[in-house]
């Protein structure tokens, strides 16, 4: 039987899959992998930089044109 990971529930649509799956015994709870995955979410949040993205767009439309 296949299994599906959920990491997070965000609207209306998730919770409705959520539940589907819930009922039918196709979800699998790992809240140390969940734990794993929000940390390195917050890490590349922080690493993150709008003046690095722009200059990185800029120099993709100059290699284009």
């Amino acid at each position: 039987m296949k299994k599906a990971l959920i990491t997070g529930i965000t609207g209306q649509d998730d919770s409705h899959l959520t539940g589907f799956l819930l009922s039918k015994g196709r979800v699998i709870s790992d809240e140390s992998l969940r734990a794993g995955l929000v940390e390195r979410g917050q890490l590349q949040v922080m690493r993150f930089s709008w003046d690095a993205m722009a200059r990185a767009v800029y120099e993709a439309y100059l290699r284009i044109v």
